[in-house]
């Protein structure tokens, strides 16, 4: 019998089995592993929205067991807020808004619907409100801000953060607050603002005490996420039809 010619026979198709048994081990263990990313990613997800909803909850609860809630006025919903708009217009929107809250970024193409729409009936304030519990860059996006205000520069400040909210290695998905800090700033450079003043504005602890007068304000009269929204002092859905029909009522 010739081993030599037996062994040659076989060897061939023994290696495509082996290889092909290495191969599909290969794919299962990288399969493996690719899914266990994926369900990591789905759990922090999960415990992202959990939370939120717990400080949903617990912000209802406490609402129900405090002093009962203010109504709101016009001159208050106005006062210390930042306006964009006619001043002299009869239909006020105030809008409580946290600078890293995914809603709030979409409610700002509304809000524009809405100024074209009424470009002398209606004017904007916009009032801070960030939720500190789940969002941490949104205090200090808040604090930097109030700084750009003061430099008369609000408005493109704002627009600013909303914009670059979604910017994967930006300053609202930044885990590091001192990075994320430094984004804020040097958004501040970008706009040509003083930045020695913003800087100086920006560590001040009176700038803190302002964002939490806002804070404690929209506490005293109910608002408990963002976005919310008023028409006048009425509170509305953040759609552009609804709004519509809560300013023609005004204006009758």
């Amino acid at each position: 019998m010739n081993y030599k010619s037996t062994v040659s026979k076989y060897a061939t198709p023994l290696s495509i089995i082996f290889l092909a048994l290495v191969i599909v081990t290969s794919l299962g263990v990288t399969g493996y592993f690719v899914n266990k990313k994926a369900n990591f990613a789905i759990e922090k997800m999960d415990d992202a929205i959990e939370r939120y909803f717990d400080e949903r909850a617990k912000n209802v609860k406490a609402a129900k067991e405090a002093v009962p809630l203010k109504e709101p006025t016009i001159a208050e919903l106005e006062a210390g807020a930042e306006l964009l708009g006619n001043p002299d217009a009869p239909v006020l929107i105030t809008v409580f808004e946290d600078f890293q809250c995914p809603w709030c970024q979409k409610v700002q193409s509304v809000l524009e619907q809405v100024r074209e729409a009424y470009p002398t009936q209606v004017k904007i304030a916009f009032r801070h409100f960030p939720l500190k519990s789940i969002h941490r860059n949104a205090e200090n996006a808040s604090i930097a801000a109030i700084c750009a205000g003061r430099q008369e520069k609000f408005w493109e400040y704002h627009d600013i953060l909303f914009e670059k909210q979604g910017d994967a290695a930006g300053w609202s998905k930044e885990r590091d607050k001192e990075k994320s800090a430094e984004l804020l700033k040097q958004f501040a450079s970008d706009l040509g603002l003083d930045t020695a003043s913003f800087n100086n504005c920006f560590g001040n602890k009176e700038t803190s005490v302002e964002l939490e007068r806002d804070i404690s304000y929209g506490s005293s009269i109910g608002i408990r996420g963002t976005p919310t929204v008023f028409v006048n002092t009425e509170k509305s859905k953040v759609d552009f039809k609804v709004l519509k029909e809560a300013i023609d009522k005004v204006l009758e």
